[in-house]
């Protein structure tokens, strides 16, 4: 198999108007405004909430999650709203498929959340739709007597159903893999027989589609279980569809522009107009899209107002904005004033918005989180309090030299007491866009490259490769109408200096240059050199390895982690010390975190503070890193600074590092990382279990060229899932896996694996070991209920598959139909539970668990969607087939790919090959 990847530095990964989708779709057979998303915790929901009492929490994507229905239904009601019911949710979901919205139903089917409807059942003998909330289990309402039809579970269809209940007319026990039926459950148990159960619309992951459960406690709770919001009549402060195309007309050509920092287009005609048509309109609009499209007009109007000066631009965005004026005084009174204004919203429990960049601060993310929050203050503040926030309890000496005593004694740090009294507080992300606060955050700005949760979020967020974020900020406050004052602007432009080295090309886009021109020119600054030698002087003065070390390291790929240490003449022999010390950090680094590999540059720098000597890197790597990675490593460092550099750079290799020099500038952690990440990936496809013996890969099988020549040769027809991975039946997937030369772990080698990924720290092996979007085949077959066969050898025969051999034994096999199970108490010997307990708890860590319910089944890793837990099932029929169900290829030893990086067309070029 050859992967081939182009690195491509440039990119632009902000929420564009024409990516939001609509609030809500109209149901003609409900005559209900139904939410296309869970309901957002935001400051609407949360002063309902507050006013009940309720603590609401919220998902990653701001959904409101972790609430019983009885609480759900009651914000619901506090806001003017109601759920589907039964009955409603199928109605919804056939006007979806009939109108051909896509969009919509793949909402309604989503794997990201699961959701209650507004029906529940009564001691099994009666359902109520849209109850009345009496209690946490008590609902009263019109009681419709009902027997529901008997499967726990079975399979229906979702086009099946009668349209009055929203039962299903027909239910059946088995399933084709390729079939659309989906799983149920019936109301038939002891919870339901004794007290009241909801009504949840499912995900199961082992088959990739919907379920209908009819049996979920009513008291529930999980962190992917919501609810959906439905009105009667049209939101209020939702954008008109009308408008909403309009402006995805106009902000088009905006996307499109890419020399909008050249000239004044003609299409800003457009867009003022359709200001003039609709200001007022957009103004009273808060849902996603109308605070997108605005976000999205303020930086338009920031850079064409940069680029071209007429009063018609200026008095355009200034009508938009509300603000007249701003001073240096007015942004001083501001900064002053945070720290009460937070304490006086924590005591009336008011909203409180922190604007927060990443962790070991540098000037761009402490000077963008004090403008930007100033900038939301301005726009917003009678609704919440912005208080721009410093990650951790110092501010650094660079920082402090440029925003001055005064300004630095004003901020909260986030080890401050006042900062940990927020209790339930939000966060806009500036300089980084991944983070603890992500659940929290209602809306980034940043210049590095997106992350994967980032781009799931539905909420205004600017990600766009630029030299600081400081630049991005500084275009959005020209897009309020107003001047930057001088004192503002210095501390931007100073911050701006830094991130891009003093405009170093390499660093800069022509939008920076724009906006730092503008803010030099209002800051009064005439010697931009001297401004940032004296900035760095500061930076660099620094010669504590430990501080160095943590000051500048980030860990944002997916194998490797990397400090950037800054320093005068720290090259020079008589600090070697001090380099020796910063190596034993990175060795340090890569135990602590499980890593093949900490990337440490020393920079090495001038008497004037500006002049870059030489760099030098050491690829640090863990002591068993191979020889074929650490080759490939060096190698994809050279060819990037060949690539970056001027012709004339020299570069040393030595035993442990290459160092490079005749440039005078640094070469960017921006344009390294994106190279060395696949490189490091394609290396570490494989975790070492020294508990089991043998190397577990990272991933599960995936279809390739050998795959496919293997399956053709003995007759198999793969099953293969859109992302590649083969799935099906287990007794195939360990016969392909056989045939290919790979071992399958047994449940006990799968836990002593777990065990090993969880003591190392290697946080990516154990999401990968209890993956929440397959199953996972064990090599393990439990004969009546009491004998394991691990390690069989399968056999094809005529009418399927059969095994032989394996290490078979006689052992006692705990019941649990269901049950629940601590990984931690399993038998290292058998992999199987010691002691299961009681299936109704929350939040409490615990794994679910199915005992044998057949004399031969398969022991699989499966998943609990609905509670966000992995399991271990061991009741699965041994010629059963389903869709997310795969395996993971095992080896005694590692066999390297090929790894090449080459340069080509002036664009860095990845080959893997194995």
């Amino acid at each position: 198999m050859k992967v081939r990847m182009e690195i491509d530095y440039d990119f632009d990964a902000s929420l564009r108007l024409s990516d939001v989708l609509e609030d809500f779709f109209f149901s003609p057979s409900t005559g209900l405004y139904v939410f296309r998303h869970p309901p957002f915790v935001d400051a609407r929901l949360l002063k309902a909430a507050d006013d009940l009492g309720i603590a609401a929490k919220a998902s990653p994507e701001k959904w409101l999650v972790n609430v019983t229905l009885a609480d759900a239904l009651r914000i619901l009601r506090r806001l003017g709203s109601t759920a589907m019911s039964l009955p409603q949710y199928f109605a919804v979901r056939r006007d979806a498929i009939r109108l051909g919205d896509r969009d919509m139903l793949a909402s309604l089917e989503s794997d990201r959340f699961i959701e209650m409807l507004a029906t529940v059942f009564v001691r099994d003998r009666a359902m109520i739709h849209h109850p009345a909330v009496e209690g946490r289990l008590a609902f009263s309402g019109t009681e419709i007597p009902v027997r529901t039809p008997e499967g726990r579970y079975g399979w229906i269809h979702p086009d099946d159903i009668d349209p009055a209940t929203g039962l299903p007319a027909k239910v059946v026990k088995t399933r084709n893999v390729e079939d659309d039926t989906i799983k149920y459950w019936d109301t038939h148990t002891e919870i339901g027989r004794e007290g009241t159960l909801m009504t949840v619309r499912g995900f199961v992951t082992s088959v990739g589609k919907i379920s209908l459960d009819l049996g979920f406690p009513a008291d529930a709770i999980s962190p992917k279980l919501t609810l959906r919001e439905c009105r009667a009549s049209r939101p209020e402060g939702v954008l008109d569809e009308r408008v909403l195309a309009e402006a995805k007309e106009v902000l088009a050509k905006y996307y499109a522009d890419r020399s909008i920092c050249d000239r004044l287009p003609d299409w800003h005609r457009d867009l003022l107009a359709f200001l003039r048509r609709h200001r007022a309109t957009l103004l009273a609009a808060g849902d996603v899209a109308a605070e997108v499209l605005k976000e999205d007009v303020r930086d338009a109007l920031g850079i064409l107002w940069t680029v071209a000066r007429p009063d018609e631009l200026a008095r355009a965005a200034r009508e938009f904005s509300g603000v007249t004026e701003v001073t240096d005084s007015s942004f001083r009174v501001f900064l002053a004033g945070r720290r009460e204004e937070l304490r006086r919203a924590v005591r009336e429990h008011a909203s409180v918005v922190f604007v927060m960049g990443h962790d070991n601060p540098d000037t761009d993310t402490v000077v963008s989180s004090m403008v930007e929050a100033y900038r939301q203050h301005l726009l917003r503040g009678g609704e919440s309090v912005f208080v721009p926030v410093v990650p951790g309890g110092r501010m650094p000496d660079e920082i402090a030299e440029l925003i001055g005593p005064e300004f630095s004694a004003m901020l909260v740090f986030t080890d401050e007491a006042d900062y940990a009294a927020a209790s339930r507080p939000e966060w806009i992300m500036v300089d980084h866009n991944v983070g603890r606060e992500q659940p929290d955050t209602r809306a980034i700005i940043d210049h590095h490259f997106p992350s994967d949760v980032c781009l799931r979020q539905q909420i205004p967020r600017r990600i766009l490769f630029a030299g600081s974020t400081c630049a991005l900020v500084a275009q959005r406050f020209y897009g309020l109408g107003v001047e930057i004052p001088p004192e503002m602007a210095r501390i931007l432009h100073g911050a701006t200096l830094m991130d891009t080295e003093n405009r170093f090309p390499g660093k800069m886009t022509p939008l920076d240059a724009r906006i730092m021109d503008r803010l030099r020119d209002a800051s009064g600054v005439r010697d931009e050199s001297g401004f940032y030698r004296r900035l760095m002087r500061k930076l660099i003065a620094c010669t504590d390895a430990d501080r160095l070390f943590i000051r500048d390291y980030k860990e944002d790929w997916s194998f490797f982690g990397f400090a950037v240490a800054k320093s005068i003449r720290i090259l020079d022999p008589q600090h070697a010390a001090i380099v020796a010390r910063l190596c034993e950090l990175a060795q340090e680094n890569n135990r602590k975190t499980n890593l093949p590999l900490t990337l440490l540059k020393v920079v090495d720098y001038d008497d004037d503070a500006e002049t870059i000597r030489r760099e030098r890197m050491y690829p640090v790597f863990a002591p068993d890193a191979a020889p074929e990675f650490r080759s490939a490593v060096r190698g994809a460092i050279v060819t990037i600074i060949r690539h970056e550099s001027p012709k004339d750079v020299r570069i040393d290799t030595t035993a442990d590092a290459i160092e490079y020099w005749g440039v005078g500038t640094q070469l960017s952690r921006k344009k390294l990382a994106p190279v060395i990440d696949p490189v490091v990936t394609a290396f570490n496809r494989y975790f070492y279990s020294p508990s089991a013996g043998f190397h577990f890969k990272r991933d599960f099988l995936r279809a390739d060229d050998r795959v496919r020549e293997v399956a053709r040769r003995h007759g198999v027809r793969l099953h293969v899932d859109p992302d590649g991975v083969v799935v099906g039946n287990p007794a195939e997937l360990k016969f392909l896996l056989q045939e290919l030369g790979f071992e399958c772990a047994s449940a006990a080698e799968y836990f002593k694996a777990y065990f090993d990924a969880v003591r190392a720290s290697d946080e990516q092996m154990v999401a990968s070991l209890t993956s929440p979007k397959y199953l996972e085949t064990l090599d393990v077959v439990v004969e009546e209920k009491r004998v394991l066969v691990e390690h069989p050898r399968i056999v094809q025969a005529k009418d399927g598959y059969s095994y032989e051999g394996g290490r078979r034994r006689e052992v006692r096999v705990p019941v649990g139909e269901p049950g629940l199970i601590d990984p931690r108490k399993v038998d290292p010997e058998t992999g199987l539970p010691t002691v299961v307990e009681d299936p109704r708890q929350y939040g409490t860590g615990l794994w679910r668990y199915w005992s044998p319910d057949s004399d031969r089944a398969w022991a699989l890793r499966s998943t609990i969607f609905a509670y966000d837990i992995p399991s271990l099932d061991l009741k699965f029929g041994f010629s059963e087939t389903l869709p997310r169900l795969t395996i993971r290829p095992c080896v005694r030893t590692v066999k390297h790919p090929r790894v090449s990086v080459t340069e080509k067309e002036g664009k860095i070029l990845v080959e893997v090959a194995d």
